[in-house]
């Protein structure tokens, strides 16, 4: 079970959306409710932009949330990947053979990776990276240094992924739907499959590179209206003005060692 909350500078919510989040916790109140739902639960405050949290219940030999770290880009995983080793080999990223290395710590990896081929004639794509990863996962990565979320779901929607708007337009991600349900009854959403966020980027489809989306009201099971969810423009028939940028990571940084939690 994963929390992630950032600052809204982070995350600028793609299309313009109005979310009413009066009737919503504050991140501190959402975080102190993780807390309690979650009590050997353990979190990463990262300065003022980002709260980073995670727990080990619901976990399966086959489902796993793990944290990694790396210098100052952190990570938590949920999920498994299946082609570790074929990964770390592609993207060299440090580590054992196989599945010595953890699904987070690749992620991490994979993320440098990334973020150090922007300055290279033919730069690594989010898309093509996560287009690769083999198997039911989500992750969230904070990138400390330089002030960059990044948030991906595999596009069959194995591990759930929501996310919401705090009272104090925070932007709390997690797999905890209940959590949310409670604590952001009007914002909270389901986080579009086979998509990425990431701070210079917006939404974007790794599984359709170009795709666009537009906001629909999110119903959720007791009929309520709580939020918006994101859908390719295809999917309805109105038309939409909700462009898509660029899909890099941003001039972010440079690589250190791997580091897991």
């Amino acid at each position: 079970m994963a929390l992630a909350i950032f600052d809204e500078s982070l995350i600028e919510l793609p299309c313009d959306v109005n979310y009413d989040a009066s009737k919503c916790a504050t991140s501190a109140e959402l975080l102190k409710d993780f807390l309690k739902r979650h009590p050997n639960a353990a979190t990463v405050q990262l300065g003022a932009q980002a709260v980073l949290g995670f727990s080990h219940d619901g976990d399966s030999c086959f489902h796993r949330t793990q944290l990694a770290a790396s210098g100052d880009v952190f990570c938590v995983f949920t999920g498994r990947i299946d082609n570790v080793a074929q990964l770390r080999r592609s993207y060299g990223v440090a580590g054992g053979h196989g599945h010595d290395t953890s699904e987070s710590q690749l992620v991490v990896g994979m993320y440098k990776a990334l973020r150090n081929s922007l300055g290279e004639h033919q730069p690594i794509s989010a898309e093509a990276a996560l287009a690769e990863m083999v198997g039911p996962f989500s992750t969230v990565i904070y990138d400390n240094e330089w002030g960059h979320a990044f948030i991906a779901a595999d596009g069959d929607s194995h591990v759930e992924l929501h996310w919401a708007m705090c009272h104090d337009r925070r932007i709390a991600v997690s797999h905890d739907v209940d959590l949310l349900r409670a604590c952001c009854p009007t914002t909270h959403a389901p986080f579009p499959p086979g998509c990425f966020f990431s701070t210079s980027a917006g939404l974007c489809s790794f599984e359709d590179p170009g795709r666009e989306f537009r906001p629909v009201p999110h119903v959720d099971s007791s009929g309520r209206i709580c939020g918006s969810r994101f859908v390719p423009v295809e999917a309805s028939p109105e038309p939409v003005t909700c462009g898509r940028v660029t899909s890099t990571l941003g001039n972010i940084g440079s690589e250190t060692d791997l580091t897991a939690i």
